[in-house]
């Protein structure tokens, strides 16, 4: 039943490709529940606004988490970390399926929070570190993104159907087993470990930022990073709450999601494997304006249905940011020294962009309509679309 967990034949491929794999089966976990989360939310009493500022605050504890975690990867490896934050994700969602309880939610999201920061960055060095040639990596990222994708392609449609024909828990056991199934994966692989040379200063949290900001082609990546988990962020958390406060069915909202996956599942790869030719600005600067003009026409839709296959559709535009920023940071820094110190750093840029989309969302929603709530992203994505425009790009 269980051939294709067979360690000899899962030996015998590139590592990076095995890595992909473990991406892609955790990925049906996060996207299961991802496409719930503030549905669930909702369903224990809390208004929007107030799932906004929720998300807020657990996002800028990974904010902090992310710019400390340099000692714990130094400390500890990659790896142990990785395995570390695939068991809080099994116990966490476990958790909520079996018991009921807002305090309890919370709880558990202030440790789905921690486990994510110790995923995302242990996950991505390894990752990182399983390509032996630097002309790979934008290849290779566009594959792991690829991957990922066809995961939430899978997932959120899957997971809509359940929850509309059996409830919530359903939904986090299936998740809780994707997990459990990447950390059986995992333990089969046996990557390469990299000597790096560590410094004393390494844990310097003032002095990493400032090493980190202090050198410009850094710049450019944070500044990617932090535009596209604002539009994710946004999208994520309030169009399944605005969709279905409108009255469209919740296995509607899966779809959506899981199209929207679908998108970046074909076409990441691709990407990825464009930009050694073509660069990454003409990407990115049509990415993000392009992102924002479908904001701005959202803000004029009023039926449901128009509205929902213009954010399934206009999700295509993000093809064009998202399998490139990884790849852009990896091609600027050291394997051998600089990966702990500065991807902590790079990585709060992700947690910038969710606060500044979460935080602001709430607020308007205290006062203005939902209309302005696109209008605002849109407004931040244009802007980082023009400084991207206007800014020099170097040659990698």
């Amino acid at each position: 039943m269980f051939d294709f967990i067979n360690k000899e034949r899962f030996r015998y491929t590139d590592a990076s490709t095995r890595l992909a794999v473990i991406r892609f089966i955790f990925s049906l976990g996060t996207a299961g529940v991802g496409v719930v989360w503030s549905l669930y939310m909702n369903s224990l009493g809390f208004s929007e606004s107030a799932i906004g500022y929720i998300a807020g605050i657990l996002t800028l504890v990974s904010l902090f988490l992310s710019v400390k975690d340099t000692t714990l990867l130094e400390k500890f490896g990659e790896k142990k970390i990785f395995v570390t934050s695939l068991i809080i994700y099994i116990f966490s969602y476990v958790s909520i399926a079996v018991f009921r309880s807002t305090a309890l939610f919370i709880l558990i999201s202030f440790l789905v929070t921690i486990a994510a920061v110790l995923r995302t960055e242990s996950f991505a060095i390894i990752y990182r570190d399983s390509i032996s040639n630097n002309k790979d990596v934008s290849r290779k990222e566009g594959l792991l993104y690829s991957l990922a994708n066809l995961g939430w392609f899978i997932a959120p449609a899957f997971a809509g159907f359940l929850l509309a024909k059996y409830g919530y828990p359903v939904v986090f056991y299936l998740s809780a087993l994707m997990f459990a199934v990447s950390l059986v994966i995992f333990s089969l692989n046996r990557g390469r470990v990299l000597k790096k040379n560590f410094k004393r200063s390494d844990g310097n949290l003032i002095g990493n930022i400032r090493k980190y900001f202090s050198r410009k082609e850094l710049l450019f990546p944070y500044t990617v990073s932090a535009g596209l988990c604002l539009i994710d962020s946004f999208i994520i958390i309030y169009m399944p709450l605005f969709l279905f406060k409108r009255g469209l069915p919740v296995e509607y909202i899966g779809i959506l999601i899981s199209v929207m996956a679908l998108i970046h599942a074909i076409f990441d790869f691709k990407i990825g494997d464009l930009v050694n030719k073509y660069g990454f600005k003409k990407f990115l600067v049509l990415g993000f304006l392009a992102s924002a003009a479908t904001l701005i026409i959202a803000g004029f839709i009023s039926d449901v249905y128009v509205l929902f296959y213009l954010i399934m559709f206009g999700s295509f535009f993000t093809i064009f940011i998202e399998p490139l920023q990884d790849s852009y940071f990896f091609s600027k820094i050291s394997r051998k020294e600089d990966e702990e110190k500065f991807f902590p750093i790079f990585s709060t840029a992700a947690q910038i962009g969710a606060v500044i989309a979460k935080i602001v969302t709430a607020t308007i929603l205290l006062f203005l309509a939902e209309k302005y709530t696109y209008w605002a992203i849109a407004f931040i994505m244009a802007i980082v679309g023009i400084l991207i425009l206007f800014k020099k790009e170097r040659k990698n």
